[in-house]
C-alpha cells in the first residue's frame, strides 16, 4: 500500500536554550493547558508537535467525552495577562509547532524586559467553539 506524506510543518524559530537541552536529553518538555473554569494539566510535547497533535491528548486528559462534544469543537487560545490591563486571547492555528509558541513567548517576555516594563503572563487555554 502506497500512501501519500504530507509535508511537515515549517518551523518558524530557532528553538531556546531549554528546548536545545530538551533536545539534547531526547526528552519532551511539559506545558500547562488550561480550561476556561481554571482546570489545568500538563501536557509533553515533543519538538515537531503541533496543535492538532496535542488536542486529542488534551481531550482524553481532561476526561472530556469526545462522543458527546465533538473534538472539532474544541480550539486553543493564546491567553496573554498584561498587567493592569485585561486579558487578550487570540486562536491558534492547529497547524502551529507548539514550541514555536513557547519561544515567540520567551522572546517576548526578553523585549519587555529589555525595556524595563514587566512581561506579561502567557498561557494556553482550550475552549469549545459552538457553531450556529
Amino acid at each position: 500500500m502506497i500512501r501519500k506524506i504530507e509535508s511537515p510543518p515549517v518551523i518558524g524559530y530557532m528553538p531556546i536554550k531549554y528546548q536545545m537541552m530538551a533536545l539534547m536529553c531526547k526528552r519532551q518538555i511539559s506545558i500547562p493547558v488550561y480550561l476556561p473554569i481554571g482546570n489545568s494539566i500538563l501536557i509533553r510535547v515533543e519538538s515537531y508537535d503541533t496543535f492538532a497533535d496535542i488536542k486529542q491528548r488534551v481531550i482524553e486528559e481532561f476526561g472530556i467525552n469526545s462522543h458527546r462534544i465533538r473534538p472539532e469543537m474544541f480550539r486553543f487560545f493564546e491567553i496573554v495577562n498584561f498587567e493592569n490591563e485585561e486579558l487578550e486571547e487570540s486562536p491558534i492555528n492547529e497547524a502551529q509547532i507548539v514550541w514555536d509558541i513557547m519561544t515567540y513567548w520567551e522572546l517576548a517576555k526578553e523585549k519587555y524586559k529589555e525595556a524595563n516594563s514587566p512581561p506579561p503572563a502567557f498561557f494556553l487555554m482550550l475552549k469549545v467553539v459552538y457553531c450556529f
